[in-house]
């Protein structure tokens, strides 16, 4: 075995172990795990992270997972970031998504529409932090702004609940294309 082969394999087991406590039902491993994952986790613990936000965990374990969500620097956070704002089980728990990518400074500009199909589909919460993460990220291209403009003009007209939210976001992004 190489040594870089022996670094990945060790790698593995240092996500199997912290994904094993973090399904644990012991919290004192699920708050120790969520501990060390800023020093040995990675990008792929984030679906094991926002399983147990949907779970419903106790107060103390929500504050650490969001500490750890809303600090992420990584840049190979985005794509799993993204693939569950897309994904129908982590509906629930959107607005969080959105919030990890604003609370984190990460570049979400190439996903903008992805993350306002998430503000016309979603909850008002999530129509709020897609606001934020629009408001302060630059970069988008003419061509992603046209289609949430599009995105946004359609869902405007069958969205009543969030109508003047949504209204906000597409003000905000008709600013951006004429930046």
């Amino acid at each position: 075995m190489t040594k870089q082969e022996d670094e990945q394999a060790k790698r593995k087991q240092v996500i199997n172990n912290l994904t094993k406590d973090l399904e644990s039902k012991d919290e004192r491993k699920v708050i120790a795990a969520l501990k060390r994952i800023p020093h040995e986790g990675s990008s792929e613990m984030i679906p094991q992270m926002l399983n147990l936000v949907k779970s419903g965990p106790s107060d103390d374990v929500r504050v650490l997972l969001e500490k750890i969500l809303f600090s992420l620097k990584d840049t190979a956070c985005v794509p799993p970031l993204i693939e569950a704002l897309q994904n129908p089980d982590y509906k629930d728990v959107r607005f969080i998504i959105i919030g990890a990518f604003w609370q984190s400074g990460l570049d979400v500009s190439e996903h903008l529409s992805i993350i306002v199909e998430a503000a016309t589909t979603g909850d008002y919460m999530t129509a709020v932090e897609a606001l934020s993460v629009i408001e302060n990220t630059e970069g988008y291209s003419d061509r992603e702004l046209a289609k949430s403009i599009k995105l946004l003009d359609a869902a405007l007209k069958e969205n009543k609940d969030s109508h003047l939210l949504l209204e906000g976001i597409r003000e905000t992004l008709v600013d951006h294309l004429l930046q």
